[in-house]
């Protein structure tokens, strides 16, 4: 089950992923807020971006969890926000055309009770844009993105987060060029 929804998308939908993360954090009560963070690229085929259809085949994602490396549960989560930032003439960045990145964010909640393995969170998605000049056959190689909630049985945590991601924009600019 959950290798088919990971299966789920097809090459049609893929040409426009650049980047992504995925955090969580301990709420209490073995709840956990996930977040996944995709940075695309939407730019139009004409100025070397990929499929338009492909942002919107972004929603729902498609989640996977693993406990230790049994499977766990399947689910398919909404976003809850998108952004679009155009990237032109910063003082460390030029781009030509307008590089454009559309961020999608997907926030939800599990209940994952206390174990003595971790969880594992994933995603899957096909594929990045053709025009990624170092990477072979970039329209057919994919991304996943995954987090791992450690062991929990003492102590509790939350994953490591970036307060800026002004820098992250850049570096994904860099990749669209």
């Amino acid at each position: 089950m959950a290798l088919f929804l990971l299966l789920c998308y097809s090459d049609s939908k893929a040409s426009h992923l650049a980047v992504g993360e995925m955090t969580y954090n301990y709420l209490g009560n073995d709840l956990y807020e996930i977040t996944l963070t995709l940075y695309r690229d939407c730019r139009s085929p004409a100025q070397g971006g990929g499929n338009p259809a492909a942002i919107m085949g972004d929603d729902p994602a498609y989640i996977s969890i693993y406990k230790g490396d049994q499977f766990y549960l399947a689910d398919s989560v909404f976003s809850t926000n998108q952004q679009t930032y155009s990237l032109n003439g910063s003082y460390c960045y030029k781009s030509t055309p307008v590089t454009c990145i559309n961020q999608i964010t997907f926030k939800f909640t599990k209940q994952l009770p206390a174990s003595s393995e971790p969880y594992t969170i994933i995603t899957q998605r096909c594929c990045m844009n053709a025009e990624i000049a170092n990477i072979l056959a970039p329209d057919s190689r994919g991304n996943h993105f995954m987090c791992v909630i450690p062991p929990s049985l003492q102590d509790k945590n939350s994953s490591a987060v970036f307060k800026k991601a002004t820098n992250l924009f850049y570096a994904v600019a860099r990749l669209l060029r």
